[in-house]
């Protein structure tokens, strides 16, 4: 959970690679910054990344910023999650 209460998934960022950023670029991105992939939307280019260590929030804003300056990438978030309840 965030400073703010705000809630997501412990390790994780949710990246957006531009169209023309193959998955092997993104793997070896993962290779230099301590991630894999464990989620892939190919027909939109989003990425499910996980970091091997555990992160702080704080850890993990910085990353996005790094990771944002990577030529192929063109967004990236916090893997934010929300809790639902059914009736």
């Amino acid at each position: 959970m965030s400073a703010d209460g705000v809630k997501y998934v412990r390790n994780q960022l949710l990246v957006s690679a531009k169209m023309d950023c193959t998955k092997e670029k993104m793997e070896s991105l993962g290779s230099a910054y301590g991630f894999e992939i464990v989620g892939y939307i190919e027909l939109t280019q989003d990425y499910q990344i996980e970091f091997a260590r555990d992160m702080e929030e704080a850890e993990l804003l910085k990353m996005i910023k790094i990771l944002e300056e990577e030529d192929c990438v063109s967004m990236c978030t916090l893997n934010y999650m929300m809790e639902l309840s059914y009736d």
